[in-house]
């Protein structure tokens, strides 16, 4: 049973700001293969740039996070649950577009605690390396929910904008907090 959910985008600001990018990138190279002599080949080359830069900005704009805790205590466990906790336990699934995912068993969290940190300080949004096996999932501003994974070595900073409600469901699931 899902406890929890949470699904983050990006600032509708970033998103604007994305869409716009690849628009006034595309623009120029269109205008310059209209322009000049091209032979074939720039204009394969500038017509792929000038698809591909647009298209790549507008998806980039919609990516979004999923915060999931799921426990299986009121509802049957399905096989993928099973396989991933060893026991069929309460786990937590992180995961950004399904570009890149996580999902923890909720036995192997040592902690959970609601911390602060600026996409400034992690270096950007999306998911950010930010050394000795710290990880952040930075959608914008907001609070973070850190979770400590010792077993794996990893602490992830989860942006929320419920990070009490995700605290609450972590603590039901047996997640000890400061």
């Amino acid at each position: 049973m899902v406890v929890f959910t949470e699904r983050l985008r990006f600032p509708a600001w970033l998103r604007a700001a994305l869409i716009a990018l690849g628009v006034l990138v595309a623009a120029p190279i269109a205008l310059s293969l209209l322009g000049q002599d091209a032979d074939r080949d720039d204009r394969i080359a500038g017509g792929i740039a000038m698809i591909s830069v647009p298209v790549l900005c507008t998806a980039t704009a919609f990516l979004h996070s999923t915060v999931q805790v799921t426990r299986p205590d009121a509802a049957p466990v399905d096989s993928a649950e099973h396989a991933v906790s060893g026991q069929g336990g309460a786990v937590l699934r992180i995961s950004l577009s399904g570009l890149w995912r996580t999902s923890v068993p909720i036995s192997q969290i040592s902690t959970a605690t609601r911390a602060s940190l600026s996409a400034v300080r992690a270096g950007g949004v999306g998911i950010r390396f930010l050394g000795g096996g710290h990880w952040a999932l930075l959608m914008g501003h907001g609070d973070v929910v850190e979770i400590h994974v010792p077993d794996r070595h990893r602490t992830y900073s989860i942006n929320t904008h419920r990070a009490e409600e995700l605290l609450h469901a972590l603590r039901d699931a047996g997640v000890p907090q400061r």
